[in-house]
């Protein structure tokens, strides 16, 4: 139904018929599926932050997309897109965040881009500003830690609501 950026782990949504993923599908572009995040980004985060812009690229495939804070028109193939924020936890040591985010209806790279639009790109996240590695902060092999830990939709056959959740091992290395 949807997908993750190479380096993000966690939940993903798929559907097992045609009808579940008609439904499924109707539901994301409606932005009815909750998504959130934990992400590890540069700074100390505010408490809470709110972004909304339009997110896209004028070139099919390309590797960077960009945010418009208001809607460029059809060349650049973007949509609108809204990031909420809250901090979890701040390592002034490390100089980093940890922060929960909710990202509706979850565009391409929606999260980085918001994020790194507040000013704290993910830890790692060349592509979206980041100076620093993750290096000791996560053992795994990853650029920068960006987690789907929680998706909610409403079940196509039963009508139910549905959340699922996918806890993040300990890989960041500071308690929280």
């Amino acid at each position: 139904m949807h997908r993750l950026d190479q380096d993000t782990s966690g939940v993903l949504l798929g559907a097992s018929s045609r009808e579940a993923w008609e439904s499924l599908f109707a539901q994301l572009s409606r932005g009815e599926i909750a998504k959130s995040y934990v992400a590890c980004v540069e700074g100390r985060f505010p408490p809470v932050a709110e972004i909304s812009s339009y997110i896209g690229s004028p070139y099919r495939g390309a590797k960077k997309m960009r945010s418009y804070p208001n809607d460029p028109g059809s060349s650049s193939r973007a949509l609108l897109g809204s990031t909420s924020c809250e901090i979890l936890a701040h390592n002034a040591g490390l100089n980093a965040s940890l922060v929960a985010a909710s990202a509706s209806p979850a565009r391409r790279h929606q999260v980085r881009i918001h994020l790194a639009s507040l000013g704290h790109p993910l830890v790692g996240d060349s592509l979206y500003g980041s100076t620093r590695a993750l290096g000791a902060l996560v053992p795994a092999s990853r650029k920068f830690f960006l987690h789907a830990w929680r998706i909610s939709f409403t079940h196509p056959e039963t009508g139910d609501a549905v959340t699922v959740e996918c806890p993040y091992a300990p890989e960041i290395a500071w308690p929280l």
